[in-house]
């Protein structure tokens, strides 16, 4: 029944990213595909799926502990990133077995099918949770300097932003902040989540 009512709004993802990006076209959307947009980009309601609702501010909200160490898996690299987890942890990542192979065996499309467009519109919407992301990635332990950058980088590049291009600098990283692009970039119907200023 979602997935029905969702078609009779957009016709694709691409269409709602540039829906949630364009005045015109949000204006003349129905309520109900306004809120159908809403509930999707801001995970304000489960749909489609539970687990897009449940996302990084969820899930760190309930697992977060100032004193422990934190360390993170990456679905692109799930097989090894669990393996190394394992090794460091003490176990044998060689007990992995059927996991291992099933991970191993999977293949993951990062950002396919969205226009740079429909990818800045979609981080207008998902703000806070990028700052989350980056947030975890900077405090993961099981990552180095260079490869925290990249991520970062790559988070942002896909957001439309432009990036130093010097070797070594990272300084936009850390001067970066996620509030001012929301103000400059972001139509002013797209919503904040209340917590988002508890981040700066």
């Amino acid at each position: 029944m979602h997935q029905t009512s969702f078609y009779r709004c957009f016709g694709s993802v691409e269409e709602l990213a540039q829906a949630g990006g364009d005045y015109n076209v949000w204006i003349s959307l129905t309520p109900t595909c306004q809120g159908q947009a809403r509930g999707f980009l801001k995970s304000t309601t489960s749909f489609p799926v539970k687990h897009m609702h449940a996302s990084f501010s969820y899930y760190v909200g309930q697992v977060w502990r100032q004193d422990r160490a934190v360390a993170a898996v990456r679905t692109k690299y799930l097989a090894q990133d669990v393996r190394n987890l394992e090794q460091r942890l003490g176990g044998n990542p060689d007990d992995l077995g059927e996991f291992q192979k099933e991970a191993k065996s999977k293949n993951f499309t990062i950002n396919g099918g969205l226009s740079p467009k429909g990818k800045r519109s979609v981080c207008c919407w998902i703000v806070e949770e990028i700052s989350v992301f980056e947030k975890i990635v900077m405090l993961s332990e099981n990552f180095d300097h260079n490869e925290k950058v990249s991520y970062i980088r790559n988070s942002r590049q896909d957001c439309g932003i432009n990036l130093s291009t010097k070797d070594h600098d990272d300084s936009d990283i850390m001067a970066f902040s996620w509030k001012k692009w929301y103000q400059d970039t972001c139509p002013s119907y797209v919503p904040l989540k209340p917590w988002f200023e508890r981040l700066f």
